[in-house]
């Protein structure tokens, strides 16, 4: 059992600060905060420590990850244990159930903080900002500072209510302690960042540190100017964030430091973690306007003698645009300087000009388009020195409590358009949290969507993604439930690869009006994968001879396309790494290659990749081709002479109207044909890679019939589900069997691609010889 705290008259206390980390990662959450808050109570006298705790998101790992920090906690007896985003409570509770004179502090950024099993809650009270317009931002120096005020003032038996900036719970009631006021960081600055460690797997390294500027964000735009927000009533106290963004309890409140105080600061913990942390790789400034001061950083920095790192910093979309020469400048002064720098985050949110109202971003979609082909044309411009797209760390919430099938629709349409796909990751996870102290917490609560509980099966996506604890809400539209669940379901069945064209499905199955059958659905991919299973694994004399299936190391490359295919999963990523580094990384692996993404064939340098990839040890080279430049006869004989020995050659349908329909482009199909034809002539072995299509199923079995007719022995199908759609997917799981029935008759070999592939190449083909001495 801990002691009690009120028999420790100044003395020294043992604290634990907790710093939780979902998904077995610490993400883009700093770090920082509890590190140097550690480092003061040491200095202090305390007996600090500081534990990493690595949660999964797997039920059972996380069980034992709970279970092992509940015994650290028991190990350690703490007098006071300080943690940072509670959104697993249960090892404070059941640790503080135990022993009841430890106490527990929460540490937040400002949140309205919902979790039941603390004492303190460090952070919620801030104050108004100087105008008494908002609410103001908590700094990283004032949080540090209440958290070594706090334990001093449990170690000498005073009051900790009054502390300003923390808040006490007492049975079901929350005293306020007096607004906290903006203070600097310990000088010299100091963290602790060794530190204990949990984690089911291996630990992840701490490459990634944070610098803490200028607290709060300019963007002071109110959410009371938006229609939405037309007569929403507010609470009249000073705890509401009310302007920026209105999911966001940062804006209107920009706290400026004088730019030199700024820069000391900023170095002096550069230095720090440069001289304390050995395999530091990058610097992330918490800062949301950081762009102005970018310039003079590095050089200051530089002069202070830190070393060649990555400077990670964030911007929204409309100030990337807007300031677009300053970024220049630094990226240019990052070059002399041997630095580099990346725009890691920018609060995109939605695609969805409805949804940027409703969030009060101030931008619409046209103009987030705008601020990525900018950041893409510093990246063409500066290769070596800037990035945009490399960390994923930006921002997207696909799902709200107001969401709509035509808001999941503009931003399925937008990603796939203009290859977005590159900076997010899983952007079908992310939705709306909503705490107490925002606007569109109130529009939710309006509108009858905020909850005492969540819905059975529902938990929100806080803890998963390692936020606090957060309210529960519910969907308007009962359909978009249905779609919420559908793109969990499918994103955990066939992975994050795919995952833009399920979401298309399901934009396309939501947009009908109709209630969705979510069972119905599932049970139909569940009957199509064991139809897939069978033709990947071993066959017996009742199923089409398989090809053989060459194994390839893929090369995706980006550009134009002379189709118009609706549902093309290349559209969605734009491949930014140079084409003939990527066919060199490929070769590494000692396969044959296989050329894909964007139609290839268009590509101004393919000759010389194909040549690169054949290599003077003669490497098999194959193509993904939609077949209609090798309509030409001379190209074709350019592209066998530079090393081409394969090619899968995509049709969409099996007749000319059918194809061109689904390409929209008449004429693709006879080109396509011609093409096959001109393969076969020069000795280039083909497979046809039939496209299943909503439009192709009724008499999908042809495609072997038009193999046959073309002298293709080898047919390959492509399942995506966009394309095929999830009203359709139990058609076409007959439609499937009854084209294995026609190639097993008229001895065409058979093969499909798995489901988590959906209609992308792949490392498969059906043949691709080694090229001729």
């Amino acid at each position: 059992m801990s002691r009690s705290l009120t028999a420790l008259t100044r003395s020294r206390l043992r604290v634990a600060l907790v710093i939780p980390c979902a998904e077995g990662d610490p993400g883009f959450f700093p770090d920082g905060l509890l590190e140097h808050a550690c480092a003061r109570l040491q200095r202090d006298g305390h007996e600090a420590r500081l534990l990493r705790v690595y949660y999964e998101g797997n039920r059972t790992a996380d069980a034992e990850v709970q279970k092992r920090v509940e015994a650290w906690l028991e190990g350690f007896q703490p007098n006071l244990v300080v943690v940072e985003r509670l959104f697993d409570q249960a090892p404070f509770a059941n640790f503080r159930a135990r022993s009841p004179n430890t106490k527990v502090a929460l540490v937040s950024w400002g949140d309205a903080e919902l979790a039941q099993s603390v004492d303190y809650t460090i952070g919620t009270t801030p104050g108004q900002v100087r105008r008494g317009t908002t609410r103001r931002s908590p700094s990283a120096g004032e949080l540090a500072w209440a958290v070594e005020q706090l334990a001093n003032s449990l170690a000498s038996g005073d009051d900790a209510r009054q502390i300003p900036g923390v808040s006490q719970k007492v049975g079901q009631q929350t005293l306020m302690g007096p607004p906290a006021t903006p203070r600097p960081l310990m000088t010299p600055f100091e963290a602790e960042v060794n530190g204990e460690c949990i984690a089911s797997g291996a630990v992840p390294r701490l490459t990634r540190k944070y610098l803490f500027g200028n607290a709060g964000c300019p963007y002071s735009r109110a959410p009371s100017e938006e229609a939405f927000y037309e007569g929403l009533e507010l609470p009249s106290d000073d705890t509401l964030s009310v302007l920026g963004c209105a999911f966001c309890r940062a804006g209107g409140d920009y706290q400026k430091q004088p730019e030199a105080v700024l820069l000391d600061s900023l170095v002096e913990q550069a230095a720090f973690y440069a001289k304390h942390v050995p395999e530091l790789e990058e610097l992330v400034l918490v800062d949301q306007y950081p762009i102005r001061y970018l310039p003079k950083l590095l050089r200051v920095a530089s002069s202070a003698n830190i070393p060649q790192l990555r400077w990670l910093f964030q911007a929204r979309a409309d100030g990337f645009t807007r300031d677009i020469e300053h970024i220049r400048a630094a990226i240019q002064v990052a070059t002399d300087l041997g630095h580099q720098l990346e725009v890691y985050l920018t609060g995109f949110e939605s695609f969805s000009d409805a949804e940027l109202r409703r969030y009060n971003k101030g931008v619409m979609s046209h103009e987030l388009v705008r601020a990525v082909e900018n950041m893409r044309s510093l990246a063409a411009e500066y290769p070596n020195n800037f990035a945009y797209a490399r960390a994923k760390g930006h921002s997207m919430i696909l799902w709200s409590p107001w969401t709509s099938a035509a808001d999941i629709r503009d931003n399925v349409d937008t990603v796939k358009r203009s290859g977005l796909l590159e900076l997010f990751d899983e952007i079908g996870r992310n939705r709306l949290r909503l705490y107490p102290d925002l606007p569109i917490y109130y529009a939710a609560r309006r509108d009858g969507l905020v909850l005492d509980d969540w819905e059975q099966d529902d938990e929100g996506a806080g803890r998963l993604k390692g936020y606090g604890v957060e309210a529960a809400w519910r969907f308007a539209d009962p359909n978009i439930k249905t779609a919420y669940r559908l793109a969990k379901e499918l994103r955990e069945r066939l992975g994050r690869e795919t995952e833009i064209d399920q979401l298309a499905s399901i934009a396309d199955a939501v947009s009908g009006g109709e209630g969705l059958d979510a069972e119905r659905i599932l049970r139909a991919i569940g009957d199509l994968e064991r139809s897939v299973s069978a033709l990947l694994g071993p066959r017996d004399q009742s199923q089409p001879a398989s090809s053989g299936n060459q194994r390839c190391a893929t090369v995706l490359l980006s550009g134009p396309c002379n189709n118009g295919c609706l549902t093309c999963p290349n559209q969605a990523t734009l491949h930014s790494s140079p084409p003939a580094a990527s066919v060199a990384r490929a070769r590494e692996s000692g396969l044959p290659v296989l050329l894909a993404g964007r139609e290839p064939t268009l590509s101004d340098q393919l000759s010389s990749l194909v040549r690169q990839a054949r290599g003077e040890d003669h490497r098999g080279v194959g193509m993904v081709t939609n077949g209609r430049r090798f309509a030409s006869e001379a190209f074709t004989k350019e592209l066998r002479n530079a090393g081409l020995t394969g090619a899968s050659v995509k049709l969409f349908g099996y007749t000319a109207d059918m194809n061109d329909a689904i390409t929209r482009d008449p004429g693709s199909w006879h080109q396509a044909l011609r093409g096959v034809r001109n393969l076969l002539k020069h000795n280039i072995p083909v497979e046809i890679r039939a496209e299943a299509h909503q439009q192709n199923l009724e008499h999908f079995e042809y495609f072997a019939a038009l193999a046959t007719k073309l002298g293709v022995r080898a047919l390959r199908v492509s399942i995506s589900l966009e394309a095929v759609s999830l009203l359709r997917i139990a058609e076409f799981n007959v439609a499937l069997a009854r084209l294995a029935r026609a190639c097993r008759v008229g001895g065409v070999s058979l093969d499909v691609s798995p489901l988590p592939w959906g209609n992308q190449p792949g490392d498969r083909i059906a043949e691709i010889p080694t090229n001729s001495t």
